[in-house]
């Protein structure tokens, strides 16, 4: 007979040997366990995921099998570096709970007298929190749901957080082609300059549940254009991205990394928006570039001017660099904006010269 655990452990494997005479004959040490009742449903669902923010909201959506009585408690435990305010929060009960903030990353909501919650009921906690200025490692949440007398109900460890996301130092939309005017494309070059290096397996983000140690990182790039331009394709057959480039022209600049012809791949995934993979890379860079076409609308009320350019940096879905761009002028000459000296830019923009 065994007991078992209160949850099921991060690394849920067993070890078997065949033993004879005191001697070892077979042995398997990564026997994969059986699951243990737990919370059915939880879902983190941040406001911001950028570093540092202290107006973050994060709603925890949760489903149990087992009724919450009456006075019953719910633990949220987030990774080191996350700082909860108990004095804004709010939850699905009819009833305000009691809130309690036993640590600066450990939060109890106590439920009220009058309220209790069948089996199988969503509900949801939500509370204001201070995002760290790096993705926490180990990065895991843990809730626990707890009677008034403080009995185990049910419970969820070593949920996966989200990542925390950077600001890019720099990002520019920089139009080869001057002036560019309205109803026709342009060769358009994206420079950015990232806080950390990316397109390196040190920069993936470090995810130490036992079925993601040993993935095959994947990085992504997304650029969104604002309501009015538009992305062509080479051929109405084709989805790959019009004379996409992996230079954007300049020389303080890098192109994105290839480990063989063809391995990075652009994308039309809409009108106005672009996916390009991109390979692991071995030098660690921060600036990179790329070029591509864009096309802007015939009339110049169909476009969104005052929305930025966005582009992302993803590594396995997760958002690790985020930057954004003023669209650039339309029809006039002018000098675009290019060089970044080093120093951070408060607000990235399409600051340019008249001529």
């Amino acid at each position: 007979q065994v007991r078992n655990a209160m949850s099921v452990p991060l690394d849920n494997v067993w070890e078997l040997s065949a033993v004879q005479d005191g001697v070892i004959r077979e042995r398997n040490p990564r026997v994969q366990g059986f699951p243990l009742r737990e919370l059915g449903f939880v879902r983190v669902q941040p406001s911001t995921t950028l570093a540092g923010v202290v107006d973050n909201t994060v709603t925890v959506q949760m489903r149990s099998q087992r009724p919450l009585t009456r006075g019953a408690n719910i633990l949220v435990v987030a990774p080191l570096g996350f700082v909860f305010d108990p004095d804004s929060t709010s939850t699905s009960f009819p009833n305000p709970p009691k809130v309690q903030l036993q640590e600066d990353s450990t939060i109890r909501f106590r439920m009220s007298q009058q309220d209790f919650l069948a089996p199988n009921t969503y509900l949801y906690v939500s509370m204001r929190v201070r995002n760290p200025d790096m993705t926490p490692l180990p990065n895991f949440w843990y809730f626990y749901l707890q009677s008034q007398y403080m009995e185990h109900i049910d419970l969820r460890k070593y949920f996966n957080g989200f990542a925390i996301t950077h600001k890019m130092l720099y990002c520019q939309v920089y139009p080869n082609i001057v002036p560019w005017n309205l109803g026709t494309w342009n060769d358009v070059s994206l420079l950015f300059v990232t806080k950390y290096p990316i397109f390196t397996v040190e920069a993936v983000y470090q995810d130490l549940l036992p079925a993601s140690v040993g993935k095959t990182p994947t990085w992504m790039l997304s650029l969104v254009a604002p309501s009015g331009f538009t992305f062509p394709t080479e051929n109405k057959y084709s989805d790959r991205c019009s004379a996409f480039q992996r230079w954007g022209g300049k020389d303080s600049y890098e192109q994105l990394p290839e480990l063989s012809l063809g391995s990075i791949k652009c994308t039309v995934m809409t009108a106005r928006s672009v996916a390009i993979e991109v390979p692991i890379s071995l030098i660690n860079e921060t600036r990179y570039s790329f070029r591509i076409n864009a096309t802007a609308a015939a009339k110049r009320e169909d476009i969104a001017l005052q929305e930025p350019w966005r582009l992302t940096v993803l590594e396995s879905s997760q958002i690790l660099h985020l930057g954004e761009s003023a669209s650039p002028l339309l029809g006039q000459y002018y000098e675009a904006e290019w060089f970044y000296a080093g120093a951070p830019s408060s607000s990235p923009s399409a600051s340019a010269r008249l001529l």
